[in-house]
């Protein structure tokens, strides 16, 4: 505080007066022995110590306090003085009310930007005529006292200047009725004003209306209390018409002498309040659209919730979904789909009023807040939102004809919280997008387990790989000829805490749809890079890791950077890691696909190219890319034991492949007589459940120490089915249907699902369904059927479960059934064999036909 007191007293001088009055208390004389005058260059008293005033009063001019014969040599002295500039000795006689007192005086000069403005006159009584040497080494002393401080003066204006030139904050002295003593130029810096323009002015007068009130309580509490200190922010106004705003201390030094008033600190936060400002933008509103974004969107819904539920309204959430914008992006670029949205945006908002609410909560996805639950009016206001997208999108050279779904939930049906009202929006937009393009779907408390489960897998997704729920199993690749593994392939599992394990064909298309395909992905290739190393150092003879990569992650920028620093972090030697790419990623950017590709291969990698056939199956990608193996679909050996047109492709491609020198891995060999087909037409590798299904890694090891494979065709069904009750068997499946009583203990509201029920007993039923289900026992399903007139219906677990073709699965369910209710069960089933034996069929009336996978794509 003394330095801010000292460098005030040296403040920016307004006049030559104030300049020598501020000088003659810096350099404290006011307390020194000897009478000190201080004058300007007529002789006008500036100010007198202590001493003076006490002996002699305060008088106006120099002259006043000299004998009157004397007055003109005083005259004569100051005159050459003030030319002269040089330290002058004489004597005057001082005269003191009636008496007259001789004194030997010394005047100093006093100069401001090296011209002389004033000076200073040191007296001391003369007791005899001779010179008084006692007065020359007082004169010495203070004229070193003088010297000095007058350096030190020179060095704080040198320091103030510097804090004037380079400081951000702007520096006043009020006085307690907030008029302007001293103002800092950086005043000029930051607002505009010459500082000469603000002196004697107000502090009040640039001040914003809004913050006027604040401040001037503010500052009136402040005056009234010394040494106090005062915190505020205020805006204040530019000369160019704008307002700027600043953090403001103030401190009450109204009693302290060397300053008495109010010392002001502004400091300029109007960049960091404006930084603020677009944070608060960058976290609450969509970048591209401006629109709201999902965390304002759901503070929105909390408090329109409450109001709802205190006013007794209803409301309606309408989630839209835009179909295929990935395309977009892919194909056009991302700028071109920042337009596109930007277009959407606009034709969204024409649906927007005072009774609802618009928000952008994710990349294509918008949300629509409506104050209205009547199912009808909603339904009508969706159907027009994606009547609007029958017209086609423009931007620049660009026409691109557009699809949406929509899925909705009304309050209360739907859910009385805000994490309820958005699920069951995002379940309904799913149903919407399961029955095609342009789809309206209103939220029943009753959707299907599918449904369901989609929307809590793609929920749960987000924190599978960090909570440890992903893993890998293992299936080897074993050479045709000889059966001796000579690699494995990484496939991801997710172990999920309701749903027990999810393959990969589940979650996948969600990771990709969802954006969370590359972390799973990066997480798949170290776990695989970690494990291969693992084995290596267990003394298993080396293998190569085949590991699949997705269009996605092969597209990322860092894809190849990243691939060897997991090469590097885990110690691998690289020619034992297998890159599997699908024919979708070759029909990207050929330049980029191209050099990608040779990057990975001076790495030290193979490629493989994955499900070939399955897609676009172009020869010319064998030709132009440097692929080190081809994966054969399964599908083409589906057909191999009854299609000869099957045979001699498969034959034609083994042999394209042998010539192209492509190492050929054929996939999904699962009988005997593939497996010699394979091995007849010169395929090197093959792979498929005859020999292994995929394995966790604690039943991989013990094959990759035995290093060969033998066929799993006469080993046991792991499957074991015991029943205590007779069953009944049907020719054609009973159709049935399963809802979820209750996951793990918590009770689950979903709609019903159709299954194919294939016998029932007593004790339980087996069915066919297109959901895989986890086997566990707290994992609670109803099952329901019709015999007869009967609706049968009973609660049970899911005790085994196997896959007898693609996305369909069999079930074995046991029933959890009261003994009086296992005896009407038993009851009635005795009735249907009975029947059955006289091959009367009249009490099924509800069976299929058709091939349970024409049945379920039909009716799911």
């Amino acid at each position: 505080m003394s330095l801010i007191k000292e460098l005030f007293q040296k403040k920016t001088p307004r006049s030559s007066h104030s300049h020598l009055k501020e000088m003659f208390t810096s350099l404290y004389l006011h307390d020194h022995q000897q009478p000190i005058l201080m004058f300007d260059t007529d002789g006008t008293i500036i100010d007198i110590n202590h001493r003076v005033m006490g002996k002699y009063g305060h008088r106006t001019i120099v002259y006043d306090y000299i004998q009157e014969d004397e007055r003109d040599k005083c005259e004569h002295v100051l005159t050459n003085f003030s030319f002269k500039g040089h330290i002058h000795y004489t004597t005057f006689h001082f005269v003191l009310e009636n008496k007259v007192v001789h004194k030997r005086v010394a005047i100093f000069p006093v100069k401001m930007d090296n011209e002389i403005i004033g000076g200073y006159m040191v007296a001391k009584k003369v007791k005899s005529t001779s010179q008084d040497p006692s007065l020359n080494i007082e004169e010495e002393q203070l004229r070193e006292v003088i010297d000095h401080q007058s350096s030190t003066i020179k060095s704080y204006k040198t320091w103030l200047g510097a804090m004037e030139k380079y400081s951000n904050d702007i520096m006043c002295i009020a006085d307690q009725d907030g008029n302007i003593q001293f103002l800092s130029p950086t005043y000029q810096k930051k607002l505009g004003y010459p500082v000469q323009e603000r002196m004697d002015e107000n502090i009040f007068a640039k001040v914003h209306p809004e913050d006027m009130e604040k401040t001037k309580a503010k500052y009136a509490e402040l005056i009234n209390q010394p040494n106090a200190k005062m915190k505020n922010e205020v805006r204040l106004l530019h000369k160019d018409g704008s307002y700027r705003t600043f953090d403001v201390i103030a401190i009450n030094l109204i009693d302290d002498p060397s300053i008495r008033g109010i010392l002001i600190n502004f400091f300029d936060i109007t960049e960091i309040k404006q930084t603020e400002k677009k944070a608060r933008h960058y976290a609450y509103y969509n970048q591209i659209t401006s629109l709201p974004n999902r965390s304002y969107f759901e503070n929105f819904l909390d408090l329109f919730l409450e109001d709802a539920k205190e006013k007794g309204e209803t409301f309606s959430l309408l989630h839209v979904d835009l179909d295929r914008f990935k395309f977009i992006n892919d194909t056009l670029g991302q700028a071109i789909g920042d337009e596109f949205l930007k277009v959407v945006t606009e034709r969204l908002k024409s649906f927007a009023s005072q009774t609802s609410f618009l928000a952008h909560i994710r990349s294509d996805e918008f949300i629509f807040l409506i104050q209205n639950g009547e199912s009808e009016m909603v339904t009508a206001m969706a159907n027009q939102i994606l009547k609007t997208f029958q017209e086609p999108f423009y931007y620049q050279d660009y026409e691109y004809f557009a699809s949406a779904s929509i899925g909705i939930s009304i309050f209360p049906e739907a859910g009385g919280d805000r994490n309820s009202l958005i699920k069951n929006a995002n379940i309904a937009l799913s149903q919407a997008k399961k029955k095609g393009i342009n789809q309206v779907v209103i939220y029943r408390p009753h959707a299907d387990v599918e449904t369901y489960k989609k929307f809590t897998l793609m929920t749960d997704l987000r924190k599978a790989v960090q909570e440890d729920e992903l893993l890998l199993h293992f299936q080897p690749i074993i050479q045709a000829k000889s059966q001796k593994i000579v690699a494995t392939e990484a496939l991801v599992r997710w172990n999920h805490p309701e749903w027990g394990y999810i393959p990969p064909n589940e979650f996948i298309s969600l990771a990709e749809e969802n954006g969370f395909i590359n972390a799973i992905g990066d997480w798949v290739l170290y776990k695989a890079c970690q494990q291969l190393k693992n084995w290596q150092s267990q003394g298993i003879d080396p293998i190569v890791m085949s590991v699949n990569v997705s269009a996605i992650q092969f597209d990322q920028d860092s894809f190849v950077s990243h691939v060897k620093s997991v090469i590097e972090e885990t110690g691998i030697d690289p020619k034992y890691l297998r890159l599997e790419i699908t024919e979708n990623v070759l029909v990207e950017d050929y330049v980029q696909v191209k050099e990608k590709l040779e990057q990975l291969k001076k790495l030290g990698v193979s490629i493989a190219l994955d499900d070939f056939g399955k897609g676009y199956s172009s020869l010319i990608y064998l030709q132009h890319f440097n692929i080190d193996v081809l994966k054969v679909d399964k599908l083409f050996l589906k057909e191999v034991e009854e299609n000869e047109k099957s045979k001699d492709l498969l034959r034609t491609i083994v042999e394209l492949a042998n010539k192209l020198s492509l190492e050929v891995v054929i996939e999904g060999v699962e009988s005997a007589p593939q497996f010699e087909f394979v091995k007849g037409i010169g395929a090197n590798h093959i792979q498929g459940f005859l020999f292994s299904k995929p394995l966790p890694e604690e039943e991989l090891i013990p094959k990759l120490y035995e290093k060969y494979l033998s066929l799993e065709i006469n080993k046991p069904s792991p499957i074991f089915e015991k029943r205590h009750f007779y069953r009944i068997s049907f020719q054609f499946p009973l159709i049935g249907s399963f809802t979820i009583d209750s996951i793990m203990g918590h009770k689950v509201d979903v709609g019903n699902t159709n299954i194919l029920i294939e016998d029932i007993s007593a004790g339980g039923l087996r069915f066919l369904s297109n959901i895989q289900l986890p086997v566990r026992t707290n994992f609670i399903i109803q099952v329901s059927t019709i015999i007869g007139s009967e609706q049968i219906e009973h609660h049970g677990n899911v005790v085994w479960h196997r896959d007898i073709e693609d996305g369909i699965h069999q079930y074995g369910v046991e029933f959890h059934i009261e003994e009086h209710e296992q005896e009407e069960l038993l009851k009635l089933l005795n009735i249907l064999q009975g029947k059955l034996r006289k091959n009367d069929h009249s009490m099924l009336s509800y069976y299929v036909t058709t091939s349970p996978k024409c049945y379920f794509k039909h009716n799911s």
